[in-house]
C-alpha cells in the first residue's frame, strides 16, 4: 500500500463503496494500470489519499501517514476478478481442446483421403497392367487340335478304303472295320474341337 500518485488509471469496475468507520466514510475505486488492478481509498483517519494492488485487498496494513491499521478495501471486487479470471481461463482452455480435436480430426481426414487415393492408384495401376498383358495363345492347344484333326482325316481315308474292299469281296468283317474306323475318326475330331473350345473359353476369361 502506497500513498496514491499521479499516473493515469482506466476505471475497470466504475465501483465506488463506501463505509461508515466511527465518523469517518471510506470510498474506494478499482482502476486499472497497466496489467494490474488498483484501488484507490483514502486513510479513515487522516483521509490521506492511498493506492494498493487489488490482490492485497481485505489485508490490514497501516497508513504510511498517521499508522491508523485498517482493512484495504476491494475483496468483492477481488473475488469477482478472480472468477472472471477463472472463468476465462476455462473458456480458453475449452476453446484450445475444441480446436486440438478439430484439428486432429481434420489430420485424421486428410489420412484418410490420402491412403484412398493411394489404394485407387494401386488399383488402376492393377487394372492397367491387366490391360496390357498379353493375351495367351495356348499354341500347344491349337497344334494338338490340328494333329488330331490330320489323324481324323486320315483314319476317315483308310476306313473309306476297308469299306470299299469290304463291299467288293463282301467281307462283312472289314465292313465292321471300316465302320469302326469312321467312328473312331469321328471322335478325334470330337476331342480336337473339345480342345479348341477350351482354348477360346481360356482366352475370353483372360481377357475379361
Amino acid at each position: 500500500m502506497t500513498p496514491a500518485g499521479g499516473e493515469c488509471d482506466t476505471p475497470i469496475v466504475l465501483q465506488i463503496s463506501r463505509f461508515q468507520k466511527g465518523r469517518f466514510i471510506m470510498s474506494y475505486t478499482v482502476t486499472r494500470r497497466g496489467a494490474k488492478s488498483i484501488v484507490k481509498f483514502s486513510c479513515t483517519k487522516c483521509g490521506t489519499p492511498l493506492e494498493s494492488p487489488l490482490e492485497e485487498a481485505n489485508k490490514r496494513f497501516p497508513c504510511p501517514n498517521c499508522g491508523e491499521q485498517f482493512v484495504t478495501p476491494g475483496a468483492e471486487e477481488l473475488k469477482k476478478l478472480r472468477e472472471d479470471n477463472a472463468e476465462r481461463a476455462a473458456r480458453e482452455a475449452e476453446a484450445e481442446a475444441n480446436a486440438r480435436a478439430v484439428h486432429q480430426e481434420e489430420r485424421r481426414l486428410a489420412a484418410a483421403r490420402v491412403a484412398q487415393n493411394s489404394t485407387n492408384d494401386e488399383e488402376d495401376q492393377d487394372a492397367q497392367r491387366g490391360l496390357h498383358r498379353p493375351t495367351p495363345k495356348y499354341d500347344g492347344i491349337t497344334v494338338g487340335a490340328g494333329i488330331l484333326r490330320i489323324l481324323c482325316v486320315l483314319t476317315w481315308i483308310g476306313a473309306l478304303i476297308i469299306i470299299v474292299q469290304a463291299a467288293q469281296h463282301a467281307d462283312s468283317v472289314q465292313f465292321v472295320a471300316g465302320a469302326s474306323a469312321v467312328i473312331s475318326g469321328a471322335l478325334i475330331w470330337m476331342v480336337a474341337e473339345v480342345g479348341l473350345a477350351i482354348r477360346d473359353i481360356a482366352r475370353n476369361s483372360f481377357r475379361k
